[in-house]
């Protein structure tokens, strides 16, 4: 199930209708080639996807927003403009840009990197992180800025990367349960 908004056209939510009350549905922003659009900021239901028609699609986050699942999909940039984003259980960056700003992100579980060619710009932003950090990413864009990513889950958590990549100039250990566990060669500026 799912709900497509076409260039950041206005919709509504209704109390009560099938979308805020099932949790299976996905709300999928498309947007043209080459433009520029808004992502509101509200509480998703469910799952937000950003989408593209073709060629490379970028989208402005307006306010705070909160959703379970946050998926950035191939040849989408993603800026926050200072936003926060709350309460999303993963965040799944396919490729381009995740414009991370002076936001402040909380992930439940998962952050996911699924491809070389996705990076992060991450500003002066802080990220929590419930769960693991895995990075495909080998992307010479990614630019951690005076970010930190604080892992604050209850059980054991990844933080993975390739390549020679710095993807954090912080990392702070909140883990109320076991470890964190660093796999590959990730390489940070201070922990």
């Amino acid at each position: 199930n799912y709900l497509g908004v076409a260039n950041g056209d206005p919709f509504e939510f209704v109390s009560g209708s099938n979308w805020t009350s099932n949790s299976g549905y996905w709300l999928f922003y498309y947007c043209s080639n080459g433009a520029t659009c808004p992502v509101r900021g509200i509480t998703y239901p469910n799952a937000l996807a950003l989408e593209r028609v073709s060629g490379t699609t970028t989208y402005n986050l307006e306010d705070t927003m909160a959703a379970k699942y946050l998926q950035k999909s191939d040849g989408v940039n993603f800026n926050t403009q200072g936003y926060n984003i709350s309460s999303a259980n993963w965040i799944r960056i396919y490729s381009g840009a995740f414009n991370a700003s002076n936001s402040t992100i909380n992930v439940g579980v998962n952050v996911e990197l699924l491809n070389t060619n996705a990076y992060i710009l991450g500003g002066n932003s802080n990220w929590y992180v419930g769960g693991h950090w895995t990075s495909q990413s080998t992307s010479p864009s990614w630019n951690p800025g005076t970010s930190k990513i604080i892992f604050n889950g209850s059980t054991q958590q990844n933080l993975s990367t390739m390549g020679t990549i710095t993807p954090f100039y912080d990392v702070e250990l909140r883990n109320s349960g076991t470890k964190l566990y660093l796999k590959n060669d990730t390489q940070m500026r201070s922990i």
